[in-house]
């Protein structure tokens, strides 16, 4: 039903293309003349149309480089035959209609119809009268067969050319042969779409990585129906040139297709990408690096980026816009462009530079100012950091590369630095017996560094002694480093209480001296012993 939801509008397209039937040259009565380029081309197109159909005339401008008169005629009939089979309109009132006529740009008396897309035809000037000249008429063969390939420039000839019956100026046998064409295409079709699916699937099937192939062939479907759609409107496009319409129609209609094959050939390209961007998704799974990983969307983004940008131009050259001067035109209002356009430069570049430095990748987590949270997306011009709370926040490059991120994705183990305090009637020995109890909790836990890590009885505070706590947690996920933080604070407490170790907290005690107590004596032999057994404490092997 989709295929018949594609013709049926096209029967409609031919109906109106045939309504805009108007002869290429016009004129009554008109005698042959070389005497300028204008009249040179007159004189071959005019006596070729169905109303003034007489080659013995149209080919004088051949019979200069021709054997014969029979060859001169064939050469006229296929020169126009060339021009209608590609779509080349010839604009009577551009052609110069001056005697001594001199092409600016080789200072040669030579004029040249068709610059870009048929340089090798062109008008000379020979002994005071103008005609196609020598190599315009060698050329001639090979450009027929180019114009109608596969064979088909044999069969033009077969085909009658000016005779019959017409119907709103196109004659009968045309429309018929433009109706049998549709049915062709129609057929070839569905003909040309099964071979491409049944070759698609022997190829997809002999890939030893079954996943890529179900992905290709997830994405097959269009690219076999653009596959198909282009092989049947390039069919088209040759048939159009064998039916030898008037070259309005026929220029209308060739044009058309090959922007529409131009359109499907964009389409099909970025069809390809997509299958490109599936290898390289593979490709990059298969590295532990996520960095690789945020360059498939942007190569995805470029490549298909190129290809519009060709099919624009492509189409703009079939529409017979000078690409050049266009080109020129955006040059000139590039550096305006730019120079309003700064901050988007910048961030382009900086988006650069992160994918050169790759200073954190997909999924790490970051901090840059007061933003922190995990890289989802690497863009051209700005980087998306989801949150904790879900929001998505995108920051421009350029910011991103001219400010501090801290990347805490490629941390190697978390840190977990603290300060416990306890109150100051705490013994001595019993301090020194949960020192020991808390480094034994580290130790014991699997997830814990369990040679680099610090505790110390390191200040007398205000309120409290305190004792540094700092251990190294062996893990890169968030939510593993809290749990292993609340294990370690619950192992303290239930130590503390197990202890009668009190946490100490902000406090102030306040002594009131009345004057009536007085030092005690001072014994040397005690101090003697403290500091006995701080020099063995010192000395002691312990953690």
């Amino acid at each position: 039903m989709n295929s018949f939801r594609f013709f049926i509008p096209c029967l409609w397209w031919v109906f109106f293309i045939l309504l805009l039937n108007v002869e290429v040259v016009r004129g009554q009565d008109y005698q042959p003349n070389l005497s300028s380029p204008y009249d040179a081309v007159k004189t071959h197109l005019y006596f070729l149309q169905s109303d003034t159909y007489e080659p013995e005339k149209a080919s004088l401008p051949f019979k200069k480089y021709t054997e014969d008169s029979a060859q001169a005629v064939e050469n006229a009939i296929k020169l126009k035959q060339v021009l209608d089979g590609m779509g080349l309109y010839v604009y009577m009132n551009k052609l110069p209609n001056q005697r001594n006529f001199t092409d600016s740009t080789t200072n040669q008396q030579n004029y040249v119809l068709f610059p870009e897309k048929l340089p090798s035809v062109y008008l000379t000037k020979e002994n005071g009268v103008w005609v196609y000249s020598e190599e315009t008429v060698g050329n001639i063969a090979s450009l027929h067969r180019s114009a109608y390939p596969f064979g088909t420039s044999y069969l033009i000839n077969l085909l009658p050319s000016k005779s019959g019956t017409k119907f709103l100026g196109i004659f009968v046998w045309q429309i018929y042969g433009l109706i049998c064409a549709l049915l062709l295409c129609f057929l070839s079709y569905w003909l040309f779409k099964w071979a491409v699916r049944r070759l698609f699937n022997f190829i997809t099937n002999r890939f030893k990585d079954s996943l890529l192939a179900i992905k290709l062939k997830e994405k097959s479907s269009k690219f076999i129906k653009i596959m198909s759609l282009i092989f049947v409107f390039t069919l088209f496009r040759v048939v159009i040139a064998l039916l030898q319409f008037p070259i309005e129609v026929s220029r209308f209609m060739i044009v058309g297709l090959r922007i529409a094959i131009t359109v499907l050939f964009v389409l099909l390209f970025i069809q390809l990408v997509n299958f490109i961007t599936i290898y390289i998704e593979k490709w990059t799974s298969r590295t532990d690096s996520l960095s690789d990983d945020q360059l498939v969307p942007i190569i995805d983004s470029i490549l298909k980026l190129i290809v519009l940008t060709l099919g624009v131009i492509q189409v703009l050259r079939l529409m017979d816009v000078n690409v050049t001067a266009l080109i020129a035109g955006v040059s000139l209002g590039g550096l305006a462009i730019a120079l309003a356009a700064q901050d988007t430069v910048k961030n382009l570049l900086g988006s650069v530079t992160i994918f050169l430095d790759r200073p954190f990748q997909v999924g790490d987590w970051v901090v840059n100012g007061s933003i922190e949270g995990a890289i989802e997306e690497v863009g051209f011009r700005t980087t998306k950091i989801r949150t904790v709370d879900s929001s998505l926040i995108s920051i421009p490059n350029g910011n991103i590369v001219n400010s501090a991120v801290t990347n805490m994705g490629v941390r190697q183990f978390r840190l977990y630095n603290t300060t416990i305090g306890v109150e100051y009637d705490t013994p001595a020995q019993t301090l020194e017996s949960f020192l020991e109890g808390i480094k034994k909790l580290i130790l014991t836990h699997p997830k814990t560094d369990h040679e680099n890590y610090w505790v110390r009885f390191t200040t007398f505070s205000d309120s409290s002694l305190s004792i540094m706590f700092r251990a190294r947690i062996f893990t890169n996920d968030y939510a593993e480093e809290q749990k292993v933080k609340e294990d370690l604070n619950f192992g303290i407490l239930k130590l503390a209480e197990s202890m009668d170790v009190a946490f100490a907290f902000p406090s102030r005690t306040i002594y009131i001296s009345k004057g009536e107590g007085k030092p005690a004596a001072w014994d040397d032999a005690k101090v003697d012993d403290f500091f006995e057994y701080y020099q063995k404490f010192i000395n002691s092997d312990r953690p």
